[in-house]
């Protein structure tokens, strides 16, 4: 999360709801992208986002849990 937090902070995101291929094998078209809120500084809750399975394939779901999810005091949305 803190590479996101980054790139957020220093505006180097940009939005991904139009013909930018997302994740493994959509193109992001949307009309709920951004979100509310948005003037003009792309924020990670205004864009598609994913992760993949391949470093945790061999962990068993506690582990999983515990170094995967996400912080409790933040979501995707970026709400606490």
């Amino acid at each position: 999360m803190s590479k996101l937090d980054y790139l957020e902070a220093n505006n180097l995101l940009s939005l991904n709801n139009d013909d930018t291929y997302v994740a493994s094998g959509e193109y992001g078209y949307t009309d709920e992208l951004p979100l509310s809120g948005f003037h003009g500084m792309v924020r990670c809750r205004d864009l598609w986002g994913f992760t993949e399975s391949q470093e945790s394939v061999g962990c068993r779901p506690e582990c999983t849990r515990t170094s995967f999810s996400l912080s409790k005091s933040r979501s995707w949305t970026g709400s606490n």
